[in-house]
């Protein structure tokens, strides 16, 4: 777990040393507690795994330092009636009524070797933070109505203001539904929304889907991020598969594969100073097989200084209204664009599969874009920010792909094969694309963490 305790301690500085002081004081009693979907047990209880409680009774009392197993079994979660549906839209069902510690956290997980399926009736998100701090949930199936509509869970700040800190959502399986859905307001497997170091970390994502593909149907969907990280997952069968909405500032998203949907990547960054989208670095993922790849930007406002390295993109990069852009060790697909003035300081040792309409198509500072079709009419442009020429290093050529299914439609047929011309090719010799073995989902719920 030293990847978690890594992550945890870099945030911990932020907080005053007399906060912790007083939080490590009051979690000096923290306990392991057990729930299950008939647990009726009081809380001191459940202490005994033989005499569970039931959720609800889980999350008001838990308290920072504790863990709370939950049984294997389908969870029936139905919303308060006596309650308006709205309360639930930036709520989960369940959620926990006190923060945990950057030492302690709050601990919602899968006991060893079962798998709790969390399966809510009404509004489809099972699952939140409550607000809250330092919150982990481990191992949760996440469903909705029996597995006809859209399971869910949400990370927020929403209904208190400022960014909560420090949240995990680790080893999960989100089932979108056998339902296509219609509407083309926001649906979401998981909602990440005014957040701070979020740690989104071997969860798999599928079925999220809208009749007409609407980007508004997402597995991930956010808003209002610093400092987020999205790794190792596996998405498909999705409208779009991570849709960063707006203002998701210095995050990573590395060693995710996503596969067989609308659109895989998707960023739309607005007029609105607070909706930017700057400093994101995205490397070693695995995006193939969907309708469009990777693609930052669709209205007026700027995305800048982003990093995009050793990625298998096979539909294309696409980005827009953005400045100080850096693109290396990349095997794209398709093809680089870079529209309406936006600006690349760095592109180089990238390979282009061939038989695509083009390379690269951008002007430098200019609305009007060049098509440049051939490596060297690229390499001799000036489209680098101060005049640079962009392409060093850069080849078309197959990259040559072991293949295993003979279909590449597996994550281990993208390893490179001994003759790929990938191989050594890129910034200092290193390989061009993604490193395979770091890339995906780990395991199934209830399963130990990937580190």
């Amino acid at each position: 777990m030293n990847t978690e305790r890594n992550y945890l301690n870099y945030i911990k500085a932020s907080l005053l040393s007399g906060v912790i002081l007083v939080l490590l004081i009051r979690c000096s009693y923290a306990e392991t507690y057990y729930v299950s979907p008939t647990g009726s047990a009081g809380w001191k209880e459940s202490v005994n795994i033989e005499t569970p409680c039931s959720p609800a009774t889980a999350m008001k009392n838990a308290v920072a330092g504790d863990t709370v197993y939950f049984r294997g079994g389908q969870y029936d979660l139905y919303h308060d009636p006596n309650i308006h549906e709205s309360y639930y839209w930036y709520r989960g069902i369940l959620g926990p009524s006190s923060s945990g510690t950057v030492d302690n956290p709050i601990t919602f997980a899968a006991y060893p070797g079962e798998t709790p399926v969390m399966n809510s009736n009404g509004w489809q998100r099972a699952l939140g933070n409550g607000d809250k701090n330092y919150i982990v949930f481990d191992g949760f199936v996440l469903k909705a109505h029996n597995g006809k509509g859209m399971g869910g869970l949400i990370i927020t700040d929403h209904n208190i203001g400022g960014r909560v800190k420090g949240n995990i959502v680790r080893n999960c399986i989100f089932d979108g539904g056998t339902t296509i859905d219609t509407f083309t307001d926001n649906r979401e497997g998981l909602r990440i929304e005014g957040t701070s170091y979020t740690l989104i970390r071997n969860c798999k994502f599928y079925n999220y889907r809208e009749t007409n593909n609407n980007h508004n149907t997402s597995a991930i969907k956010t808003y209002g991020n610093d400092h987020l990280t999205i790794e190792n997952t596996e998405i498909y069968n999705c409208s779009q598969g991570i849709f960063l909405k707006q203002d998701t500032d210095d995050s990573i998203i590395r060693y995710n594969y996503i596969h067989d949907c609308y659109n895989a990547f998707f960023t739309h960054v607005s007029t609105d100073a607070n909706s930017i989208s700057d400093r994101n670095q995205v490397y070693h993922n695995v995006i193939a097989n969907n309708s469009g790849g990777f693609s930052v930007g669709y209205r007026d406002g700027t995305g800048d200084d982003w990093e995009i390295y050793n990625n298998i993109i096979y539909e294309g990069i696409g980005c827009s209204n953005g400045k100080g852009w850096k693109i290396w060790n990349n095997i794209i697909g398709g093809s680089l664009g870079a529209y309406g003035g936006n600006t690349l300081s760095e592109c180089d040792h990238n390979l282009f599969v061939p038989d695509n309409n083009y390379i690269a198509r951008l002007h430098i500072y200019e609305k009007n874009d060049t098509t440049y079709k051939r490596m060297y009419s690229w390499q001799s442009s000036g489209e680098l920010e101060g005049g640079g020429n962009p392409g060093t290093g850069s080849l078309v050529s197959e990259p040559k792909f072991i293949n295993y299914s003979g279909k590449m439609n597996q994550l281990n047929d993208f390893q490179l094969a001994a003759n790929s011309p990938c191989r050594g090719a890129g910034r200092r010799g290193e390989n061009m694309g993604a490193d395979i073995t770091k890339v995906g989902y780990k395991g199934s719920a209830g399963e130990a963490s990937a580190d």
